[in-house]
């Protein structure tokens, strides 16, 4: 790591594609989208699927109908929501040699599809291929080690002339692919869809710049350094040759005096204010663990579709605000117990499904007219249901449970 570290790229593949199954798994998105407060985002369009922090999160869309809709979902700063990944980051922090910041964001993302387009980051980034692949395309840094104002492609296009040189990396489950602070990169998935965690090393925070301009100015605000507070003279401001002279002598003697300063002199006192500057942005994360609010999923349909759990014996009907967390959603049976009057309800004052404005539906809405149109009370199983891949069968059984009634035969 040594020998790439802040140059260049290094893709790392691992003997046993699922030891990264301890850390997280694929249908450990359905706790972390249910308990993330800060909003996941639909790519698709570039919706909010829940809004900040909880903001109005009751008229959100589901995520799980997002990602069922072919929208990329994505959970930044995961690690407040997962004890595990929260876990991976303290490591880091702690164990030597140490990186002082470390959060996750956790990306899901459908098949044939790229979350945001190529951009670079003030950061470097270690990225966990959990599920699925994905094909990586890392340029050069443009931009040598940027600050958060100088990254690209967040607000505007990269400029194409910049982007001198690239690789190609196919990371597959299991992999691991550093990249450095200020890389432009974009990556696509093909035919599957793909979970990866980007660990974040927040290097633009503990650089020699941000470091020096930290502790330059905790040293001014010092009692001794009291004059530095004095206005420059109003001459010297306008131009006055003399006086422009006399204030660059005055700014020399308060940087010769900050410079033997012990905070500059003895690095393990830089690193004291350097940790407790650090604290303080970790406290925000620990904090926010303690909230534990739930943005609540829009109705989306009318309640004629109804589940059940089929792993117990039948001997009467119970209906049910949640499904059985022991029992795997791909077991469930979903089925028609009516014809389905309205596709496009608007139950709940949510908005109809063809208002939504990140295109969802196509898909979605056959699947769900698919079902209407099966007999009356013919049960299918969620495996079977005509979706684009198992997660995504999941998703929509899921948006189904938290919108319908789900029964189980007791």
């Amino acid at each position: 790591m040594a020998t790439v570290w802040q140059k260049k790229s290094l893709h790392v593949s691992h003997a046993n594609p699922n030891w990264l199954e301890t850390l997280f798994q694929l249908y450990d998105v359905e706790e972390l989208w249910t308990s993330a407060l800060k909003a996941p985002t639909s790519s698709n369009g570039g919706i909010t699927v829940f809004a900040e922090k909880g903001v109005k999160a009751e008229r959100a869309i589901n995520p799980f109908f997002a990602f069922a809709s072919r929208c990329s979902v994505v959970v930044n700063r995961g690690d407040r929501f997962c004890s595990r990944l929260r876990e991976l980051c303290r490591q880091l922090e702690t164990e030597q040699p140490c990186f002082p910041m470390a959060c996750c964001n956790v990306y899901l993302t459908p098949p044939n599809s790229q979350s945001v387009p190529k951009h670079s980051d003030d950061r470097d980034v270690l990225l966990l291929q959990v599920y699925g692949s994905k094909e990586w395309t890392v340029y050069n840094d443009p931009v040598v080690l940027p600050y958060r104002d100088e990254e690209l492609g967040k607000t505007n296009p990269v400029d194409e002339e910049k982007l001198t040189s690239h690789s190609v990396f196919q990371i597959n489950q299991g992999d691991v692919l550093y990249m450095p602070r200020g890389f432009v990169h974009e990556a696509k998935t093909s035919s599957s869809s793909s979970l990866h965690i980007t660990v974040a090393l927040h290097t633009s925070d503990w650089d020699y710049a941000s470091i020096l301009t930290r502790t330059v100015q905790k040293v001014l605000r010092a009692p001794e350094f009291v004059e530095s507070r004095l206005c420059v003279p109003l001459d010297a401001l306008s131009g006055d040759a003399v006086a422009g002279a006399a204030a660059s002598n005055e700014l020399q003697s308060l940087l010769q005096r900050v410079l033997s300063h012990s905070a500059i002199q003895d690095f393990s006192e830089t690193r004291r204010l350097f940790s407790a500057h650090m604290a303080t942005m970790l406290a925000d994360r620990e904090s926010s663990l303690s909230v534990t609010a739930v943005a609540v999923p829009a109705p989306l349909l009318s309640s004629s579709l109804i589940m059940w759990n089929p792993s117990v014996e039948i001997d009467g009907i119970e209906e049910l605000s949640q499904r059985d967390p022991n029992v795997p959603l791909m077991n469930y049976i979903v089925f028609c117990s009516r014809p389905i009057a309205s596709v496009r309800g608007d139950a709940g004052g949510a908005p109809p499904l063809d208002r939504m404005k990140f295109g969802v539906t196509d898909e979605t809405l056959r699947c769900v007219q698919w079902l209407s149109k099966q007999p009356s009370g013919m049960p299918v199983r969620v495996r079977h249901l005509p979706m684009f891949d198992d997660l995504a069968r999941v998703s929509l059984a899921i948006v189904l449970i938290n919108n319908m009634s789900c029964v189980r035969i007791t």
